[in-house]
């Protein structure tokens, strides 16, 4: 095969790849949303810490297509969002500058919490009280240069963003792993 067909047929597998995980997903989202699973593991998040139960849903697909100049497209990028929601409100208590920073960010994402002891003193504790769903988000960007695609992880089970970056067969092989970490039923997809 010339370097130019081995390219197009390694193209191909990654689009078919991100084809399969947008499908796996959108199926993934469609149960996660029926039936509300609780998680087997913690979730962490900035602030709030570990919460150890937690009730998932919410959540949504989405995918962007690169279109190219024959007129055919490739799947670049698929987008899984979705919430945590804790099964009972998360408690905990914040100092001085964090507190602003706290309030700042639960605010920015929608998330219903209440303070408790704010008296304008920054050297009081205030007790803050999450009842309301926290986001998670996996998207996952093609690269169809390279023959990869990178998966980033934000807020699923530990706090702030991973990512990893896999060549197609590996990333093929890791979605059904990646859904089995999100509901906290293994650890596989650490590995």
């Amino acid at each position: 095969k010339s370097q130019a067909e081995a390219k197009m047929a390694a193209g191909a597998a990654l689009d078919g790849a991100m084809r399969a995980t947008l499908q796996y997903l959108t199926e993934f989202a469609k149960e996660m949303n029926e039936h509300t699973p609780q998680s087997g593991a913690a979730y962490e998040f900035i602030y709030v810490g570990k919460v150890p139960s937690v009730a998932l849903g919410q959540a949504t697909v989405a995918s962007r297509m690169l279109k190219l100049a024959e007129g055919n497209e490739l799947c670049a990028q698929v987008r899984f969002h979705f919430w945590a929601r804790p099964s009972e409100p998360v408690k905990f208590m914040l100092l001085g500058e964090d507190v602003t920073r706290c309030e700042e960010y639960l605010k920015s994402l929608g998330v219903e919490f209440q303070q408790r002891s704010r008296d304008g003193s920054r050297e009081r504790p205030v007790q803050f009280v999450v009842s309301g769903s926290l986001p998670c988000e996996i998207n996952i960007s093609a690269d169809f240069e390279a023959g990869t695609a990178t998966i980033e992880l934000i807020n699923v089970r530990r706090f702030g963003r991973v990512t990893v970056r896999l060549a197609t067969q590996a990333f093929r092989e890791a979605i059904d792993d990646l859904s089995r970490y999100v509901l906290g039923v293994d650890e596989d997809f650490r590995k």
